[in-house]
Parts: C-alpha cells; structure tokens; sequence
C-alpha cells in the first residue's frame, strides 16, 4: 500500500516541480529581466540546484538503513520544499529591495537568483535518488523501481504545467505557490509520520548488463544526451515560435511534449523482460534518424500550421482546437524522438555497475551529470550559440555530438553492423541538405488566407514569390530578425523589419511612418520642461521615434532600450529615414529588458520623457512592460513634469486585453490623454 503511495507522491513532486519553475521565472523577470541571457541564469541555477541535489542527496542514501528514517528524511524535504513555497512572496518582497537598490550587473543578478532558488532546487533533487533506494524490496527490482519513479515524476511535470497554465491567470502567481506548497507539506507529513519497517539495502548482488563502458562512460552518455535533448528543446521552440508566432503558447506546448515523452519513454522499459546493450545503440540510432527528419520537415511547418489556422477562420471559438491541433500535428514528430530520449537514463542507469549498498548513490550520480548536461545545454543553446550561428546551424551542432557519442560507443563495445549506416545517413542529410527558411523570415504565420504563392503550392514545396528581397536575416539569443526591401512607386526602397516573423514597421508605410514620429512629438510637445531634456525609448524598431527625439535641440539624451542584439545590429540598415540615430552621440542605445533598466533606483527622477513602443502584449517576454509594476517604475524613473506614451495597437488584439492596459496606466498616471490614429 505504502508503494502506491510512494508512486503517487513522486507524481505530485513533479507537478508541483515544474509548477515551481513557472511561477520562479515569473517572478524574477521582474528582478532580472525577460532576455534569454536572464532566462539562462535562471534555468542554470535551478539546474545547478537540481544537479547538486541529486549529488547530495544520493549520497545519503548510501549512509541510511533504515526505510523508516529514508522516508522521515525525505518527508523533512518535502515540507521544506513546500514552507519556501508558501513563504516565497514575502521572501520576494526582501529581494526586490535589494535589487531595486544596487547597480545593474550580472553579478547582482546571479547573487538574486541563487538567493532565490537554490535552495528549493536542491531539496527537490532529492526526490528521485531517495525515492528510488527506498523503492524497490528485492535486487531485480532495483532498474524498474527506478524507471517507474523518473517517468511518472517527469508526467507528473506535464500535469505541472497544465495547473500553472489555469492556476497562473485566474488565481495569481502567489495563491499558486501557496496551493502547490500545500501539496509538498501533505506529502512532506505523511512521509514524515511513516512507520514502514526494514532496510533499504541489499544483500545479494544486483544484476548486472554486461558492457565495456564503464561508469565514467555512461555518465558522459547522459551528460550529452541531456545537452542536445536540451538544445533541440531551444530549437523547436523558436521554430515554432517562428511558425505560429511567438506566443506564450509555444513554451509550454514544446515543453509538454517533451516532458510527455520523456516520461513514457522511461515507463516503457517496464515492459521489457531482458534489456541489453544493443537496446542503448538502438535508442541512440532512433534519436539521430527522427533529429533527421524534423531537420527536413520544420522548414514546412509555417505553411501547414497557418493553413490549419485559416481553416479554423481564425474565430476565437476555434482557439482552443487550432492549439489542439498545433499540439498533435508537432507531437507527431517530436513525441517518438523524446520518447527515445526518455529510455537513456533509465537504459543507462541499467548499465551502471552497482551493488546493493550504492544503487540510491549512482542514481544521484547519474542525474546529476545529466543534469550538468542539460545546464551546459541551455547555457550554449540557449544562449552563447545564437551569437555566433543561426538555429539551423546550431541544429547541426547537435547531431554532431549525438554522432561522435554514437561513434565513439560503438567503438568503445566494438559492435559493427548495419547501425554504422546512421551516423553516414545522419551527416548526409544535416551537413548537405541546406534548410530552407523563407518561411521563418516571412511571417507566414500572419496570412489570413492560404496563397499558393505566398505559402506552399504543394505539400512540400516552398514557393515564396515576393517583390521584396531579404537583405538581412539572423537569429539571436532573444529572436530572429529580417530585413526586407521592396521597390516603391516613388523609386525609394521601402525597408521593413520583421521579428519573429512579425513586421514592426517600414520605412514607406503612411500608417507606421506617422505612429512613430508622433510618438516622439507628442510627449515633446506637451513637456513643460525647457532644455536638456532627458528620454527613453523602449524598443527600438526602425530607429525613427529615438532618431526623431535626437534631432531636436534641447533634447540632450535619447536612451534607447532594445532587449534583441539582433534588431539593435539591423539599424544601420535604417539610417535614411532614422535621421541617422547610429551617428547621433546624443543617443545611447543598450540590450537590455526595459523593466530590468527602470527598477535600478539611480534613474529614479531622471527622464522627462518616456516613449514605450514594445511589441504586442501577446509576444513572449514582452508582457511585463504592460503591467502595473511597470508603469510604476518608469513614473519613479520619470520627474514630476515628465511625459510618458504608451503606444498601443488595435489589429489582432483583443479589446479585453486593450482594457486591462488603459486600467493599469490610469491605476499609475493621474492624467491621461488617448490618441487614436487612423488613415
């Protein structure tokens, strides 16, 4: 009875787990920013935490006899786990003072983040380690108890993010964590109070799968496999991010898959009477052939998602079907690749050599070098990679580690069959096969209808026949940015830029040309103050609302904050209708998270004006400039005199969303002015 309530614990741990994790990141984008460097640090402590805690707490497990005082400990765990829970908004409260008052740098951010996290995270590697030396009564069952334990703790994080995605909106961040929290201590007490009687450990010897790795060997397999599952989790969020538009959706379909996949792929090794090492090469020659396929098939997803959303004739009564659907049609391709990722650990904890006293402490091994290796994988994926490559090349960097570990395992058992055929098959197709992305530079997803021209006039063809060319288009750490050039009547090239797919204005456009000088007029036409004004620019664009501000005289400093690299190296390409901001001295232009910029109290009182022409509310990361805490930060930033423009679009938004913006910013300012443009 007490193992079914071992098997339900692991599953709720993981749910609050990955609830956890939402929540944290919400939480200290207000502290550390939006931008991928931001959202690294966070993901790499609580990647550390975890890492750490599987170390740590595995080995414990070698010191504790008794299933008694194994389970106490891990009930300690819990209900330290769930008390942070439940206290962390107060906690956060002691935090965001501490950064409000201190200079903007790296080092302050990471001291916050592992302030904040670290510890939750390294209790909660305790979880598999402990559960899986207390799990199994005899020798054989030590492999499957710790294949039922990893997969339904990793389904239990798909249900993490179901209860984060309802609970977040309607309940608040704070009352999540407190409900969550809960969870833990009623697990934390009822481990607490167990009275289970016997040993966790072994006398007989554990069966062994005769390999010629060794221990150092398994652990780098799943070390790199974790890194490249990783980095294939980075990339299909911005490829479909790039073919849906980059939602707050696309996080946790991508994630759900995966965490699906890696949950089942564990549990079907229970299945399995026998496993072998042929199963391991099996597994590994299965991940490089699908990374094969969804290499071929992303450049195409555009054209089919956007033609399943112009079916649907993109009504609201539809969303939930249209997002349904995206989450089929990509599990069909992503599913059996994660499912195979899911079988390593588990396979890999098979092939470890243990004994009936250690088996708690290699699981703790084992994950923690898997979990170096995600770290490592989010932190060059995720991050470092994009400023030297582009998403299809940082693809090609995972199947060639996946092919040197695969080559070298080979090696190493001395195995030589038909599976030598992959890796050549493998470098074929991802080192010769170029991808083609005029899809991802298009925007295709923004259509409202299906053109053969415009998407796809076959299933799998690409098409594009624009009157437009592409001048520039790379992906960065924060988004992918194109630069495109059309021909006017006029005889002036009409340059537009386009983000995530997503146009952000032209250069010949009436509509954009006209929201973007006013938004630099009007805040300089209503100031009372007189010479040497200072301002801010919240996103970049074409350059034109900062340029314009620049222009003026008694403007003595444009601060200009743009959270993508990518877009701040396209503005050269705008110089002729941005009044030459890049050779303006007066205009100081930073990569940063405007939120993280106005929380530092040194700009307190400073600006006289303020304009903020971020994206649309619905893009991921952009959310927290239309938000109350927001618009109090840039009034404390701002003098008593100063203006503040928020513009704001009506295409393609919701007039809820519309409404809940005009209440926050009345909430803030005390007088308010509304402009509507129109053409």
């Amino acid at each position: 009875m007490f193992k079914k309530i071992v098997l339900l614990s692991t599953f709720a741990s993981g749910m609050t787990g990955l609830a956890y994790q939402i929540c944290w990141q919400r939480y200290l984008s207000f502290l550390v920013g939006s931008e991928a460097k931001s959202i690294s640090l966070v993901i790499a402590i609580f990647l550390c935490g975890l890492a750490t805690g599987y170390n740590f707490w595995g080995k414990r497990t070698s010191k504790v006899d008794s299933k008694k005082s194994l389970l106490k400990l891990y009930g300690a765990i819990e209900l330290g786990i769930g008390a942070f829970a439940i206290l962390f908004p107060l906690y956060f409260d002691v935090l965001k003072s501490f950064v409000y008052n201190s200079p903007n740098n790296f080092f302050i951010d990471l001291t916050v983040t592992i302030f904040a996290i670290l510890l939750p995270t390294f209790l909660m590697g305790g979880t598999v380690p402990i559960l899986t030396s207390y799990f199994p009564d005899t020798e054989e069952e030590i492999n499957s108890g710790h294949a039922k334990i990893y997969g339904l703790n990793t389904l239990g994080a798909f249900l993490g993010i179901v209860v984060a995605l309802f609970m977040i909106p309607e309940l608040g961040l704070s009352l999540t964590l407190t409900l969550m929290g809960a969870t833990n201590l009623i697990i934390g007490i009822i481990f607490f109070l167990n009275l289970q009687s016997g040993t966790i450990q072994k006398q007989n010897d554990v069966p062994q799968i005769e390999n010629l790795f060794g221990d150092k060997m398994i652990y780098l397999l799943v070390a790199v496999t974790g890194a490249v599952s990783l980095g294939l989790e980075v990339i299909l969020v911005r490829a479909l991010g790039l073919a849906m538009g980059m939602s707050y959706l696309v996080f946790p379909i991508i994630l759900g898959l995966f965490i699906i996949g890696l949950g089942l792929g564990s549990l079907s090794l229970n299945s399995i009477k026998e496993v072998k090492v042929e199963f391991l090469f099996k597994e590994l020659a299965k991940i490089m052939l699908l990374i094969c396929l969804i290499y071929l098939v992303i450049p195409f997803w555009p054209g089919w998602i956007n033609s399943w959303n112009v079916r649907l004739a993109r009504i609201d009564q539809n969303f939930f079907l249209y997002v349904l659907g995206i989450f089929v049609f990509v599990g069909i391709f992503l599913i059996p690749l994660v499912y195979s990722f899911g079988r390593i650990l588990p396979l890999g904890y098979n092939l470890l050599n243990k004994t009936g006293k250690n088996y708690g402490e290699k699981c703790g091994n084992l994950y923690f070098a898997n979990t170096i290796g995600t770290l490592v994988g989010s932190l060059l994926f995720g991050y470092f990679l994009f400023f030297l490559i582009d998403l299809d090349d940082i693809f090609r960097v995972c199947m060639l580690l996946m092919l040197i570990l695969f080559c070298f395992l080979l090696k190493l058992q001395g195995l030589k069959n038909k599976l030598t055929l992959v890796p050549i098959l493998a470098i074929i197709i991802t080192l010769f096969i170029p991808m083609n992305r005029i899809h991802h530079q298009m925007g295709v997803f923004r259509n409202r209808s299906v053109y053969p021209l415009l998407n796809f006039s076959g299933i799998f063809k690409l098409n594009m026949q624009l009157p437009v060319r592409v001048l520039s288009f790379s992906d960065g750490p924060n988004n992918s940015t194109t630069v495109l050039e059309a021909a006017t009547e006029n005889g002036l090239p009409n340059r537009s830029i386009m983000t995530n797919g997503k146009s952000d204005g032209s250069t010949e456009g009436i509509e954009d040309l006209s929201t973007m000088s006013l938004a630099a007029i009007y805040p300089y036409l209503f100031n009372k103050n007189q010479g040497e004004l200072q301002s801010a620019v919240i996103g970049l664009g074409l350059g034109i609302t900062a340029g314009l501000l620049g222009k003026l005289d008694d403007v003595k400093r444009v601060d200009v904050l743009e959270i993508s690299k990518t877009v701040i190296d396209a503005e050269p390409y705008f110089r002729q209708a941005n009044y030459d901001l890049g050779l303006n001295p007066k205009i100081k232009m930073e990569e940063i998270d405007a939120f993280k910029h106005f929380a530092n109290d040194r700009h307190q009182d400073q600006y006289d004006i303020v304009v903020s022409e971020p994206s649309n509310p619905w893009v991921i990361g952009v959310e927290n400039l239309y938000t109350p805490e927001f618009y109090e930060l840039v009034k404390k930033s701002m003098k008593s005199t100063g203006v503040f423009v928020q513009w704001m679009h009506l295409y393609s938004n919701k007039i809820e969303i519309i409404h809940t913006v005009f209440k926050n910013l009345t909430n803030t300012f005390s007088n308010i002015n509304i402009y509507y443009g129109g053409f």
